[in-house]
Protein backbone atom coordinates (compact mmCIF):
# COMPACT_ATOMS: atom_id res chain seq x y z
CA UNK A 1 0.00 0.00 0.00
CA UNK A 2 2.35 2.92 0.77
CA UNK A 3 4.62 1.99 -2.71
CA UNK A 4 1.35 2.64 -4.51
CA UNK A 5 1.05 6.31 -2.44
CA UNK A 6 4.96 6.92 -3.73
CA UNK A 7 4.24 5.97 -7.18
CA UNK A 8 0.76 8.26 -6.95
CA UNK A 9 2.97 11.37 -5.59
CA UNK A 10 5.80 10.88 -8.14
CA UNK A 11 2.89 11.22 -11.30
CA UNK A 12 1.55 14.36 -9.27
CA UNK A 13 4.98 16.09 -9.02
CA UNK A 14 5.22 15.17 -12.45
CA UNK A 15 2.39 16.14 -14.07
CA UNK A 16 3.12 19.56 -12.04
CA UNK A 17 6.15 20.14 -13.37
CA UNK A 18 5.19 19.99 -17.09
CA UNK A 19 2.57 22.53 -16.55
CA UNK A 20 5.19 24.72 -14.38
CA UNK A 21 7.21 24.56 -18.19
CA UNK A 22 3.86 25.84 -19.51
CA UNK A 23 3.65 29.05 -17.86
CA UNK A 24 7.32 29.56 -18.55
CA UNK A 25 6.88 29.89 -22.18
CA UNK A 26 4.31 32.65 -21.86
CA UNK A 27 5.59 36.58 -22.14
CA UNK A 28 3.57 40.10 -20.93
CA UNK A 29 3.02 42.53 -23.73
CA UNK A 30 2.52 46.29 -23.98
CA UNK A 31 2.10 49.03 -26.85
CA UNK A 32 2.36 52.65 -26.08
CA UNK A 33 2.94 55.50 -28.09
CA UNK A 34 3.46 59.53 -28.15
CA UNK A 35 2.22 61.92 -30.46
CA UNK A 36 4.02 65.29 -30.24
CA UNK A 37 2.42 68.12 -32.12
CA UNK A 38 4.55 71.01 -33.63
CA UNK A 39 2.70 74.23 -34.76
CA UNK A 40 4.73 75.55 -38.20
CA UNK A 41 5.71 79.46 -37.94
CA UNK A 42 5.00 81.67 -40.73
CA UNK A 43 6.16 84.73 -42.18
CA UNK A 44 3.50 87.35 -43.02
CA UNK A 45 4.90 91.02 -44.37
CA UNK A 46 2.92 93.92 -46.11
CA UNK A 47 3.73 95.86 -49.03
CA UNK A 48 2.55 99.40 -48.99
CA UNK A 49 3.05 102.21 -51.21
CA UNK A 50 1.33 105.13 -48.90
CA UNK A 51 2.13 107.87 -51.44
CA UNK A 52 0.43 105.93 -54.48
CA UNK A 53 -3.01 107.23 -55.82
CA UNK A 54 -4.18 105.48 -59.17
CA UNK A 55 -5.39 108.69 -59.89
CA UNK A 56 -2.65 110.20 -60.48
CA UNK A 57 -2.00 107.09 -63.21
CA UNK A 58 -4.30 107.98 -65.74
CA UNK A 59 -3.44 109.82 -68.92
CA UNK A 60 0.17 109.86 -68.21
CA UNK A 61 2.35 111.11 -70.98
CA UNK A 62 5.91 111.07 -71.49
CA UNK A 63 7.65 113.23 -68.67
CA UNK A 64 5.10 112.81 -66.06
CA UNK A 65 6.71 111.75 -62.74
CA UNK A 66 4.06 109.51 -60.44
CA UNK A 67 4.25 109.08 -56.69
CA UNK A 68 5.74 105.25 -55.98
CA UNK A 69 6.67 104.39 -52.92
CA UNK A 70 7.27 100.75 -52.09
CA UNK A 71 8.40 99.74 -48.50
CA UNK A 72 7.68 96.51 -46.92
CA UNK A 73 6.61 95.78 -43.02
CA UNK A 74 6.87 92.16 -41.29
CA UNK A 75 4.01 90.96 -39.19
CA UNK A 76 5.31 87.80 -37.59
CA UNK A 77 7.62 87.17 -34.93
CA UNK A 78 10.20 85.24 -37.09
CA UNK A 79 12.90 87.39 -38.16
CA UNK A 80 13.35 87.77 -41.94
CA UNK A 81 15.51 89.06 -45.33
CA UNK A 82 13.49 90.93 -47.48
CA UNK A 83 13.36 91.50 -51.06
CA UNK A 84 11.40 93.30 -54.14
CA UNK A 85 11.37 92.72 -57.85
CA UNK A 86 10.05 95.32 -60.11
CA UNK A 87 8.93 94.64 -63.34
CA UNK A 88 9.04 97.36 -65.84
CA UNK A 89 7.29 97.15 -69.74
CA UNK A 90 10.04 97.85 -71.97
CA UNK A 91 9.64 99.25 -75.71
CA UNK A 92 11.72 100.87 -78.78
CA UNK A 93 11.33 104.20 -78.90
CA UNK A 94 13.70 106.81 -79.62
CA UNK A 95 14.98 110.00 -78.22
CA UNK A 96 16.32 113.82 -78.94
CA UNK A 97 19.76 113.94 -77.86
CA UNK A 98 21.19 117.14 -76.11
CA UNK A 99 22.63 117.99 -79.42
CA UNK A 100 19.07 117.82 -80.60
CA UNK A 101 19.77 114.49 -83.40
CA UNK A 102 17.49 111.95 -83.47
CA UNK A 103 18.04 108.34 -83.41
CA UNK A 104 17.55 104.83 -82.23
CA UNK A 105 19.34 104.22 -78.86
CA UNK A 106 22.21 101.97 -77.90
CA UNK A 107 21.75 99.00 -77.52
CA UNK A 108 20.92 97.41 -80.69
CA UNK A 109 18.02 95.30 -78.74
CA UNK A 110 16.23 98.75 -78.08
CA UNK A 111 13.42 96.38 -76.66
CA UNK A 112 15.16 96.14 -73.77
CA UNK A 113 14.70 99.47 -72.86
CA UNK A 114 12.48 100.09 -69.72
CA UNK A 115 9.68 102.90 -70.05
CA UNK A 116 9.89 103.74 -66.79
CA UNK A 117 12.51 105.27 -64.55
CA UNK A 118 13.03 104.35 -60.83
CA UNK A 119 13.38 108.37 -58.71
CA UNK A 120 15.14 108.93 -55.95
CA UNK A 121 14.23 112.61 -54.85
CA UNK A 122 17.69 113.51 -53.46
CA UNK A 123 19.63 111.95 -56.32
CA UNK A 124 17.07 112.39 -59.61
CA UNK A 125 18.86 112.59 -63.03
CA UNK A 126 17.72 112.75 -66.70
CA UNK A 127 21.03 111.36 -68.06
CA UNK A 128 20.46 108.21 -70.37
CA UNK A 129 22.93 105.19 -69.55
CA UNK A 130 24.86 103.56 -72.60
CA UNK A 131 24.46 100.59 -70.92
CA UNK A 132 22.18 97.10 -72.20
CA UNK A 133 19.81 96.98 -68.96
CA UNK A 134 19.97 101.03 -68.09
CA UNK A 135 20.41 101.38 -64.40
CA UNK A 136 17.55 102.51 -62.05
CA UNK A 137 18.00 104.60 -58.93
CA UNK A 138 17.23 103.26 -55.50
CA UNK A 139 17.84 104.01 -52.30
CA UNK A 140 21.54 103.03 -50.46
CA UNK A 141 19.56 100.44 -48.50
CA UNK A 142 18.94 97.87 -51.11
CA UNK A 143 20.89 96.35 -53.69
CA UNK A 144 20.44 94.84 -57.35
CA UNK A 145 21.10 91.03 -56.93
CA UNK A 146 21.45 90.23 -60.38
CA UNK A 147 21.49 92.06 -63.61
CA UNK A 148 18.13 92.57 -64.71
CA UNK A 149 15.84 89.78 -66.42
CA UNK A 150 14.72 90.24 -69.86
CA UNK A 151 10.81 88.62 -70.16
CA UNK A 152 9.36 88.85 -73.45
CA UNK A 153 8.63 93.10 -73.35
CA UNK A 154 9.42 92.87 -69.85
CA UNK A 155 12.55 93.63 -67.58
CA UNK A 156 12.42 92.56 -63.85
CA UNK A 157 14.76 93.92 -61.30
CA UNK A 158 15.46 91.97 -58.08
CA UNK A 159 16.81 94.21 -54.76
CA UNK A 160 17.52 92.94 -51.55
CA UNK A 161 17.51 94.73 -48.50
CA UNK A 162 20.60 95.79 -47.18
CA UNK A 163 23.30 97.58 -44.98
CA UNK A 164 25.68 99.90 -45.59
CA UNK A 165 28.23 96.95 -45.85
CA UNK A 166 25.71 95.26 -48.32
CA UNK A 167 25.01 92.73 -45.91
CA UNK A 168 20.95 91.35 -45.96
CA UNK A 169 19.52 92.80 -42.77
CA UNK A 170 17.56 90.70 -40.32
CA UNK A 171 13.97 92.23 -40.00
CA UNK A 172 11.72 91.75 -36.54
CA UNK A 173 8.38 91.89 -36.27
CA UNK A 174 6.95 95.11 -36.47
CA UNK A 175 9.55 96.45 -38.33
CA UNK A 176 9.26 98.48 -41.43
CA UNK A 177 11.94 98.76 -44.13
CA UNK A 178 14.06 102.32 -43.13
CA UNK A 179 13.24 103.52 -47.19
CA UNK A 180 11.35 102.62 -49.63
CA UNK A 181 12.50 100.97 -52.78
CA UNK A 182 12.28 104.68 -54.59
CA UNK A 183 10.43 107.67 -54.23
CA UNK A 184 8.44 107.91 -57.54
CA UNK A 185 8.29 106.95 -61.06
CA UNK A 186 8.83 108.38 -64.07
CA UNK A 187 7.77 107.99 -68.18
CA UNK A 188 10.99 107.85 -69.87
CA UNK A 189 10.79 110.92 -72.85
CA UNK A 190 10.51 108.68 -75.81
CA UNK A 191 9.68 110.11 -79.36
CA UNK A 192 5.86 109.87 -79.93
CA UNK A 193 5.43 107.30 -82.32
CA UNK A 194 2.54 108.30 -85.35
CA UNK A 195 0.38 105.97 -86.15
CA UNK A 196 -3.32 106.31 -88.13
CA UNK A 197 -6.22 107.44 -85.82
CA UNK A 198 -7.99 104.31 -86.57
CA UNK A 199 -4.79 102.14 -85.40
CA UNK A 200 -4.42 103.93 -82.09
CA UNK A 201 -5.83 102.85 -79.08
CA UNK A 202 -5.01 104.33 -75.54
CA UNK A 203 -2.46 101.64 -73.99
CA UNK A 204 -1.90 100.47 -70.47
CA UNK A 205 1.44 99.41 -69.11
CA UNK A 206 1.51 97.75 -65.75
CA UNK A 207 4.60 98.54 -63.46
CA UNK A 208 4.79 95.38 -60.98
CA UNK A 209 5.96 95.23 -57.37
CA UNK A 210 6.54 92.11 -55.26
CA UNK A 211 7.80 91.82 -52.03
CA UNK A 212 9.69 88.81 -50.35
CA UNK A 213 10.49 87.18 -46.92
CA UNK A 214 12.74 84.32 -45.78
CA UNK A 215 13.83 83.56 -41.97
CA UNK A 216 17.10 84.69 -41.37
CA UNK A 217 17.51 82.00 -38.69
CA UNK A 218 19.88 79.85 -39.75
CA UNK A 219 20.55 81.59 -42.42
CA UNK A 220 23.04 84.45 -40.89
CA UNK A 221 25.86 82.22 -42.24
CA UNK A 222 24.74 83.75 -45.56
CA UNK A 223 23.76 87.40 -44.69
CA UNK A 224 26.35 88.40 -47.07
CA UNK A 225 25.92 86.66 -50.08
CA UNK A 226 22.60 87.95 -51.15
CA UNK A 227 22.35 85.87 -54.35
CA UNK A 228 22.65 82.23 -52.45
CA UNK A 229 19.86 83.52 -50.37
CA UNK A 230 17.97 84.89 -53.16
CA UNK A 231 17.99 81.49 -54.71
CA UNK A 232 16.33 79.69 -51.77
CA UNK A 233 13.48 82.40 -51.48
CA UNK A 234 12.74 81.37 -55.36
CA UNK A 235 13.23 77.32 -54.10
CA UNK A 236 10.64 77.93 -51.75
CA UNK A 237 7.86 79.71 -54.29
Amino acid sequence: MKKKNKKAVALALSGTAIILIGSAMAYFTSVDNVTNRFIAGKLDITLTESNWKPENAVNVVPGDVIEKNPTITSNEDAECYLFMRVTVPCDSPEIEYDSGEKGALRPTDKSALPMYKFIVTENDTDSYDDTTTWNQNVHDCYTLVNAPVRKGNRLIYTYAYVDENTKLISVKKGETTEKPLFDKIKIWNFNEKYLPDEEYTSPSYDVTVEAFAIQSEYLSADAENIQEVWNKVKTER
